[in-house]
């Protein structure tokens, strides 16, 4: 049997478990819910009450009836705000207006019908946002409006709002914009590794899997409706998560047309000139982009699409440390220290074998036949200064460019009024170019492709029963390459130097190809970024079915979640792959009663002769790979015991 069937007949065996399963709880990871007890005057529960609920935007309507202790329940709930009717023969119709529905919350509605006409009908306004008395969860709630109007950062990203969630540390960037195109952030959530955080954007598992503290894919603050970050007290159905579990609902069409289009813009008229910049440098960015969402037929079909772009064409200065034209020449005459005494550099082929009595260079000069041709050659890559000084004399301009496009699409379809469906895709496309390395010309380049499709569903199958499951694809392909990368072997065909770049069986191996790196104790020369390049192409299949079964003033939910994670990786990580040869500076100076501790200018003075304190270099054996399944399954029973007093009893297991 192929691997692939092994998955396809795992996945079928796991969804038909799940619908097996009893099941529990109310409020989901995708939905909220309205739940209450109805009760005459007096206080006693009323059996056989009808309660409809209306989404006011859609016009999805649904209905129950209350039971045998007055209790009724409307469980997997899309987002949104409602209208709450009751009516009894005999008694008023009772309407509630605008109860608003958010992800993972339960909206109580308790309704005291009066006696009179059901022609008759009593109307009251929902409070904005309604006080959780049915969940202890420790939660926190980011709506559209917050997310759109609220200060982000340079990004625009949502995720930077998480500042404010109490136990949660400020967040951060932490790899490189060549490597997380989307700018992701992390966050310690009460002290746990960002890792252990969980996020689910509409059902599906959205990871980074080689930088797990990342998410895959970031939607755009515009087409967001509901961000909940829940740090403690999880429900069962939210596992898999140690520090923060987060789910991020993205906006749906709706039965009226409503669209943006916005653009956020900075240059350099519009800022003051960095700290330590000579100069003011040229700086265009722009976030730009619109939406739209309306009904494709109205009451039944419904779409959403956005497109956002972020682009980036900004120069900045770039300092570094370049020998001058003497020591170019082995002259260390003029080399005075930072405490103003004089710099004497010693001839390593004097002297004792532990570096004591050795004897300085005539004039602090390295005589020419002392030099090495291949240090030479190395040399010539080096720029002449073009500010004073030893240090931080030599700048350079940096042209970085950044084109970013992100595309969303979601469609929306109350096939019937016990069944609505959904799909969603997204879509990035991002290319950098911001790598810089001392000796190369021009920036390295990232391209990164993100796909993420989901599909989920809804199923009323009784009053008293639904099922709801959802299907998740994630794709990125990503490559990273540094400017050098179009030298070929460099360091073994144009500099000479044996053992660097693909040799033996890497001969063929263009990934080893580019400028060692040089530490000569001025700034390093080539290509020191261990890290590139790299070739990645992660993807997560992500699935989940949940069955919800109504008992009296018991609401049993349980279901399963299932990942597989797919990931094809090649990236060194350790060293580099071009080569790395360093220079300390124990050579060119004195140990002993007279020692001198080395410096920059020991270190460059034991470059020039070609001796090495080490050199090393990387190779990758084997691509990294993972194929792993991770399951979890679990069972709660919420139970109202009163009016006052709500039990969550859950179970959860995961491997």
């Amino acid at each position: 049997m192929t691997e692939w069937k092994r998955r396809l007949l795992a996945t079928f065996g796991a969804l038909c478990l799940a619908v097996a399963l009893p099941a529990a709880g109310s409020a989901q990871q995708l939905y909220g819910s309205i739940t209450g007890v109805v009760t005459d005057e007096s206080g006693l529960a009323i059996p056989g009450a009808t309660v409809s609920i209306t989404n006011t935007q859609t016009g999805l309507e649904r209905t129950t009836v209350s039971n045998e202790t007055g209790t009724y329940s409307f469980t997997n709930v899309l987002p949104g705000s409602y209208d709450v009717k009751v009516s009894l023969q005999g008694f008023r119709e009772f309407n509630r207006t605008g109860v608003p529905v958010s992800v993972g919350t339960v909206s109580r509605v308790d309704v005291q019908l009066q006696v009179g006409a059901i022609t008759e009908t009593v109307t009251v306004q929902s409070e904005r946002r309604l006080l959780q008395t049915d969940k202890a969860d420790v939660s926190t709630q980011l709506r559209s409006e917050e997310i759109e109007n609220l200060p982000l950062a340079q990004y625009r990203n949502y995720q930077s709002l998480m500042n404010l969630v109490p136990g949660a540390t400020p967040t951060q960037y932490q790899n490189a914009l060549t490597d997380t195109p989307a700018r992701s952030l992390r966050t310690f959530v009460n002290g746990q590794n960002p890792n252990s955080n969980n996020t689910k954007s509409d059902g599906a598992t959205n990871v980074n899997l080689w930088l797990p503290h990342h998410v895959m894919y970031v939607a755009p603050a515009e087409t967001i409706d509901t961000v909940n970050i829940s740090t403690s007290n999880f429900d069962a159905e939210m596992g898999m998560a140690g520090g923060a579990a987060i789910t991020v609902i993205t906006k749906s069409g709706t039965n009226d047309f409503r669209g943006s289009a916005f653009e956020f813009f900075n240059n350099d008229a519009l800022n003051a000139r960095p700290y330590f910049a000579t100069r003011k440098t040229p700086i265009d960015r722009n976030i730009f982009g619109g939406t739209l969402g309306g009904p494709i037929r109205r009451n039944r079909l419904f779409f959403f699409g956005s497109y956002e772009g972020y682009y980036d064409r900004s120069t900045s200065q770039i300092f570094y440390d370049v020998p001058t034209p003497a020591m170019r020449a082995g002259d260390f005459s003029g080399a005075i220290n930072t405490d103003g005494s004089r710099q004497t550099i010693y001839d390593p082929l004097t002297g004792n074998d532990d570096g004591t009595g050795r004897r300085p260079f005539p004039g602090n000069v390295i005589p020419a036949n002392r030099l090495s041709p291949i240090a030479q050659q190395v040399l010539n890559n080096y720029p002449l200064p073009n500010l004073p000084g030893i240090t931080r004399n030599f700048v350079r301009d940096a042209a970085s460019k950044v084109d970013r496009n992100n595309y969303d699409v979601k469609v929306n379809w109350n096939r019937t009024s016990a069944h609505q469906i959904w799909a969603k895709y997204s879509q990035m496309d991002a290319t950098v170019a911001n790598l810089f390395y001392l000796g190369v010309d021009g920036a390295g380049e990232g391209d990164t492709n993100v796909k993420q499709a989901t599909v989920g569903h809804t199923w009323t199958l009784s009053p008293t029963m639904v099922l709801d499951s959802t299907f998740g694809f994630s794709r990125q392909d990503q490559e990273v390459l540094g400017p050098d990368f179009a030298l070929g072997n460099f360091g073994l065909e144009a500099l000479g130097i044996p053992g660097t770049n693909a040799v033996g069986q890497f001969a063929s191996d263009d990934r080893y190809s580019g400028f060692p790196a040089f530490n000569t104790g001025f700034s390093v020369l080539g290509n020191n970024a261990g890290w590139t390049p790299l070739f990645r192409d992660e993807r997560t299949f992500a699935i989940s079915a949940n069955l919800t079964k109504l008992v009296g003033r018991h609401e049993f939910r349980g279901g399963y979640t299932g990942n597989y994670l797919y990931l094809d990786h090649w990236q060194p990580e350790v060293d580099n792959p071009r080569g790395n040869f360093n220079f300390n500076g124990n050579a060119t100076t004195i140990f002993g009663p007279a020692a001198q501790p080395p410096n920059l200018y020991t270190q460059f003075a034991q470059f020039m002769p070609g001796l090495v304190s080490s050199a090393s270099r990387s190779i990758q054996f084997a691509l990294m790979t993972v194929r792993e399944w991770q399951h979890g399954f679990y069972v709660r029973d919420r139970w109202t015991v009163s009016d006052k007093l709500t039990l969550d009893l859950g179970l959860r297991t995961e491997c």
